[in-house]
């Protein structure tokens, strides 16, 4: 369906534990004897709802929620950093500067990079924040997040940047703008502010539409053209993207 820029598997994800507590036999009056008699039944029994319960338990914890400041890369990670994106500097002639993180920067430059981002654009230049990184795919998808997302597609779209933002809202279900909302705390006088943020995470997706894909989204551009409100696809904006990153 789609093609992923690099080969290169995602970044690994983190497991919760959900461990059950299996009931006291003696108590319940079970001896070695009479334990062949009773009739078998799986060891663990974990239905979806309890472990859909067990974790907003967890998470309600004020632990599980609390925020911990990152330390700042050393030299060694700054340089991996730097390696590991490389291929993408050739490839879009566009260079950027690893740091040790956004604690690094002067308070007023940290302030503009959003939470949890592994970079911002900065008078121009491209940053990455070395302690966000930790894996290789991890700094491709910063380096797609910070020069496609923040800079290539903004110069693309340039004047058309509103009017395309607000077919793109208008196209995306609930669920999605209410991400938006909360995520980038959407401004009601300048809602593109959000979505363009939102894209530029979907940016660091890396996600390549087909030739296939890429022609119907060519012709569904310039069906748009004539009438404004038809609707974006998932492989639209895609391709949006995708054109962005070589002519941005």
């Amino acid at each position: 369906m789609y093609e992923s820029h690099h080969n290169i598997q995602g970044r690994p994800l983190s497991f919760v534990m959900l461990q059950r507590k299996m009931p006291n036999t003696s108590a319940l009056g079970v001896t070695m004897e009479n334990a062949q008699s009773l009739p078998q039944q799986s060891e663990l029994t974990l239905s979806i709802d309890s472990i859909k319960q067990d974790f907003i338990q967890l998470n309600a914890r004020q632990a599980a929620n609390e925020q911990f400041p990152l330390t700042l890369a050393n030299d060694e990670q700054v340089r991996q950093v730097k390696v590991w994106v490389q291929d993408q500097e050739r490839e879009l002639g566009k260079k950027v500067r690893v740091v040790a993180g956004k604690e690094s920067l002067p308070v007023e430059s940290a302030s503009l990079a959003l939470e949890g981002a592994p970079g911002l654009v900065l008078e121009g230049e491209y940053l990455l924040f070395a302690n966000c990184i930790t894996t290789h795919k991890q700094a491709m998808d910063a380096y797609e997040y910070v020069v496609v997302g923040l800079c290539a597609l903004p110069n693309y779209l340039g004047k058309s940047q509103s009017a395309v933002c607000a077919s793109i809202s208008n196209s995306l279900n609930d669920e999605q703008n209410l991400y938006i909302n909360k995520r980038f705390k959407a401004d009601k006088e300048q809602p593109q502010i959000a979505v363009m943020s939102y894209l530029a995470e979907v940016a660091a997706l890396s996600i390549t539409p087909t030739f296939l894909q890429r022609r119907e989204s060519w012709q569904r551009s310039w069906v748009r053209k004539l009438y404004p409100s038809l609707a974006w696809t998932g492989t639209d904006i895609h391709y949006l993207i995708h054109r962005a990153r070589f002519k941005g």
